[in-house]
């Protein structure tokens, strides 16, 4: 919890100004939903935002590896960071990318690619002092930690390691 709360502060106080909420967002949804980062950058506007602006309570999605639907709980982080998003960002088109790549002109708006992502959580990893390796999937690594010390604290171990097993559809 500590590193993740390094990380996250890390994120929305350092890099580029303009790019400082979208990377926020972008970890903060990574390790609470526990999705793909190929599939958090599919994301648009539509799947976690209304029409009036306001965030979703669910997101749902195929995921790209696997082509199965996955509805996951925006958490109360989630939701605090996606207004955050709404506050800096403009959500007026919903089939826009969630996650846009920096702007240059004005063309369309591009989603991030995986790559940057990497890059952006490689630099927080090293500046945060991490000594764990730090990649796209640590988002994911995340999320699956956090459930399963939450269920050990509350002996539901067994149980969490299943339902674990069944969302990110591991045999």
């Amino acid at each position: 919890p500590e590193d993740f709360q390094k990380m996250a502060d890390y994120l929305l106080n350092h890099g580029h100004k303009n790019n400082r909420v979208r990377n926020y967002t972008l970890f903060v949804l990574g390790t609470t939903l526990g999705l793909r980062c190929g599939d958090l950058l599919r994301l648009n506007i539509r799947d976690v935002f209304s029409p009036n602006g306001k965030p979703l309570s669910h997101v749902a999605l195929i995921e790209e590896k696997t082509g199965k639907r996955n509805v996951n709980k925006i958490t109360d982080s989630a939701f605090d960071a996606l207004d955050l998003y709404a506050s800096v960002y403009p959500i007026d088109d919903p089939d826009a990318p969630l996650f846009c790549a920096q702007r240059y002109g004005d063309g369309p708006r591009r989603p991030m690619d995986i790559t940057n992502v990497w890059k952006i959580l490689q630099q927080a990893g090293e500046a945060c002092g991490l000594k764990e390796h730090v990649s796209t999937h640590t988002m994911r690594k995340t999320y699956c930690y956090m459930a399963h010390a939450a269920a050990k604290s509350n002996g539901t171990a067994g149980q969490v390691l299943e339902t674990l097993q069944t969302k990110f559809k591991h045999a």
